[in-house]
């Protein structure tokens, strides 16, 4: 992850991870550590790293530090699209579409996936309303030879009237039975 570096309309530059002001030497030093610096403008988040890199190195061939010989400074400057295009552009392009083709296929699988999902779903569904809509049938012939037995049972002239009228002279006789029985004992 790089060092965020934010610049500011008065050119100061804040160092984000130390909370703290550096200066193009200490930025310059961070580079030769090996650290990924980004310089970006505070206000327009406009991304000055390339900017501050080559201010760094035009302040330390001004104090003839000689950072690059002189031949690397014009290879640079006569091949600087070139290099640009190979070292940065074209990479950034090849990943970007790469990440595209990944993304793309991942949003397939996962289109797919949710469809099977919704057939299952589906036919699941459907399956179940079936099986209820079936059980519902039988229920329902079951109540109807209930109630047409019970209706049966208990109509005027139906079983149980015919139950009840045999259980009446049964006991009548038993009535008789029992008062000749009692009649007969005295």
């Amino acid at each position: 992850m790089s060092r965020l570096i934010k610049r500011y309309a008065n050119r100061k530059l804040y160092d984000t991870h130390q909370s703290a002001y550096v200066t193009l030497d200490d930025i310059s030093e961070l580079v030769r550590a090996g650290e990924d610096v980004q310089i970006i403008d505070n206000t327009s988040q406009e991304d000055l790293t390339a900017v501050t890199l080559a201010q760094i190195l035009f302040e330390a061939e001004k104090r003839k530090q000689k950072t690059l010989p002189l031949a690397t400074l014009r290879q640079l400057i006569q091949s600087s699209g070139e290099l640009l295009e190979k070292t940065i552009t074209r990479p950034v392009a090849n990943i970007r579409q790469e990440t595209g083709k990944r993304v793309t296929a991942a949003k397939a699988v996962i289109s797919r996936t949710e469809d099977d999902a919704r057939d299952r779903v589906a036919g699941l569904m459907e399956s179940t309303q079936r099986t209820l809509e079936d059980v519902q049938l039988r229920v329902d012939e079951s109540l109807w030879g209930m109630r047409n037995t019970l209706s049966e049972l208990i109509a005027p002239d139906g079983e149980l009237a015919r139950m009840r009228a045999r259980t009446e002279e049964l006991e009548v006789r038993l009535a008789r039975i029992e008062a000749s029985q009692k009649g007969g004992a005295k």
